[in-house]
């Protein structure tokens, strides 16, 4: 079968509504952005809407209609999805939608080429930027886009659809399996501190601490080896504290950071921008520094930080975070330091600790083997795409 390759804007109108930020109400039309714009899927969330009476004054560049292509060219970029509604919505910035010539080009088709792994290399080696990458119209429209006839797309289509059918299903239900599994973990920690006996006292988490601050507020110098310096994705993987991935600052930067914040075995790091609430216990002697994004919290006994730290990621303390900021959220300190904390004897402390480390080794087995099984059919996915778009994938596997 013979492919036809030329620029992806040869027989493709681009609508571009960069540069252009409507006014937003509470009630109104629908405003697609590209926070919706998910890989492979468009999503409800969050809902945002403009005026209707400024349609026409805004979509001046093109009407999107049932079927087109959305592509996010910043923040993140690269996404792509279709528009999945025949209802009038407004396009915000930082998305391009993208109207291939219907007799040539199938609209599913040329979603699944742009997700597929040669599309984005090929994207993401065009793109720029040093902390937000992304790419320009011009340098998109160029890039090379290659397509087989149209009955051979629909066939690859129809055969796509139906695969990453079975493949989305069985992900729903690892997903969800690995959400019971948090939610069973989470229902027993409220239960540990919210039937409180006897002899509990209730103090302010300030009260029992010496210092709760945040790391450094300004990027500091990096290179290449020296101190570490940790980030909220140093919280985010597994379920302690990951040295991988690591930024460096020098010896004399960090001297300097722990006069304000000094990290130490037995605190407790907290990420308080962004990704809000997830707790950390420092278990080993490395001298490191924060970024402002994580928060240090210096128990003055450090004999209940462990079960300190299942206090803060229980549901009874995870309630009361309440996010404050527009775009990105943050859990500003005078609210981390006003948390109110239930406190036993020691010894009810030991135990409490004893038998949710039992609990939390069994839910991480969980989670390790469904975020696995997730890991897994995200790669089947990526392989089936790019054997569909190198035409490796022989007509025996697309029937089977």
């Amino acid at each position: 079968m013979t492919w036809k390759t030329e620029e992806l804007n040869k027989n493709i109108n681009f609508i571009d509504y960069r540069g252009k930020t409507p006014n937003k109400i509470e009630k109104g039309m629908r405003l697609i952005t590209a926070k919706n714009a998910k890989m492979g899927f468009l999503q409800l969330n969050p809902q945002e809407f403009v005026d209707p009476e400024n349609y026409d004054l805004w979509m001046t560049r093109g009407i999107p209609k049932f079927g087109d292509v959305l592509f996010t060219t910043e923040a993140p970029l690269a996404n792509v999805c279709q528009l999945d509604t025949t209802e009038k919505v407004v396009i915000g910035q930082r998305l391009i939608t993208m109207q291939p010539n219907e007799s040539l080009i199938n609209s599913t088709f040329l979603k699944y080429s742009l997700l597929s792994p040669q599309m984005q290399n090929e994207i993401h080696s065009h793109a720029t930027g040093a902390t937000v990458l992304g790419i320009k119209s011009k340098l998109l429209k160029k890039i090379p886009f290659s397509y087989p006839s149209l009955p051979e797309q629909e066939r690859i289509v129809e055969i796509l659809d139906q695969v990453f059918a079975d493949i989305e299903k069985a992900r729903a239900n690892a997903e969800q399996n690995l959400k019971n599994a948090r939610e069973l973990f989470d229902s027993y920690l409220q239960k540990v501190f919210s039937e409180k006996s006897e002899g509990w006292e209730e103090k302010k988490l300030s009260e029992i601490c010496s210092k709760i601050t945040d790391g450094v507020h300004k990027k500091p110098n990096y290179q290449d080896k020296g101190v570490p310096f940790l980030k909220i994705h140093n919280l985010t993987k597994g379920s302690g504290i990951s040295l991988e991935n690591l930024s460096y600052i020098s010896e004399e930067d960090h001297k300097e950071f722990c006069k304000r914040t000094h990290p130490e075995k037995g605190d407790i790091l907290i990420t308080k921008d962004g990704t809000i609430g997830i707790v950390r216990i420092i278990d080993f002697d490395i001298d490191f520094s924060i970024f402002v994004s994580l928060a240090l919290v210096k128990p003055i006994d450090k004999t209940i930080s462990p079960y300190l730290k299942y206090v803060l990621e229980s549901p009874l303390i995870q309630n009361q975070i309440n996010p404050q900021g527009a775009a990105l959220k943050h859990l500003y300190l005078r609210d981390l330091r006003a948390f109110t904390i239930p406190i036993p004897s020691i010894e009810i402390q030991k135990e409490i600790v004893f038998k949710l480390d039992s609990m939390s080794q069994h839910y991480f087995k969980l989670e390790s083997i469904y975020t696995k099984k997730i890991a897994a059919l995200d790669e089947l996915k990526k392989s089936i795409l790019q054997k569909a778009f190198s035409g490796e994938l022989t007509k025996e596997e697309f029937s089977a």
